[in-house]
């Protein structure tokens, strides 16, 4: 699959692709025309366009589709040489979900702080080393949930301080976690 869709992007073509897009839905076949290959965070994801039969896009905005998820790829003989290359978004704030933009702090204790510090999540990232060891990561972001996500992927060892609104999200979410946990099943 990985060679179908990599010579569609050299060759400006269009693939039959069926991509299930979660694990409770049935995979569902689109006429994609994949753009660019995404490398982020281990993950492998193409940036393109669906289109129509003639090779049209059917959206304004570039579809990103995980390479895991797809079950079948086939090159078509449909061209897609009128589309556009779409902006590698991953490259310049975290996360490839499309969103508004914001700031975002989150601290890091020192067990963590090694690993955040010596990567790259969004080019306009500073961090700030704390008396303590700990760091403060300040970026650009366009996605809450891959934030969400992000963060509580380092336990208790990171906290969201700003905005506001995205902290209190978090903690709505590790409240119902600590309940969860708490309940006896």
């Amino acid at each position: 699959m990985l060679q179908t869709l990599t010579q569609a992007i050299k060759t400006n073509k269009v693939c039959s692709i069926r991509y299930q897009p979660h694990l409770r839905e049935e995979a569902r076949t689109y006429l994609y025309a994949p753009k660019r290959l995404l490398a982020y965070h281990e993950t492998l994801r193409f940036a393109g366009w669906i289109v129509s039969p003639e090779g049209k896009a059917l959206y304004e905005e570039p579809t990103v589709f995980l390479l895991h998820r797809m079950k079948e790829v086939s090159l078509s003989r449909t061209n897609a040489l009128r589309l556009p290359d779409p902006e590698d978004k991953s490259q310049s704030s975290f996360g490839v979900i499309s969103g508004e933009l914001f700031t975002v702090a989150v601290r890091f204790e020192p067990f963590s702080a090694l690993y955040v510090s010596e990567r790259t999540w969004s080019t306009d990232q500073k961090i700030e080393q704390n008396e303590d060891g700990s760091i403060t990561l300040t970026m650009t972001a366009r996605s809450d949930v891959e934030i969400i996500s992000w963060a509580l992927g380092f336990g208790e060892t990171a906290e969201i301080l700003s905005p506001d609104w995205l902290r209190e999200e978090v903690a709505e979410k590790v409240r119902a976690m600590a309940e969860r946990y708490n309940s006896k099943a």
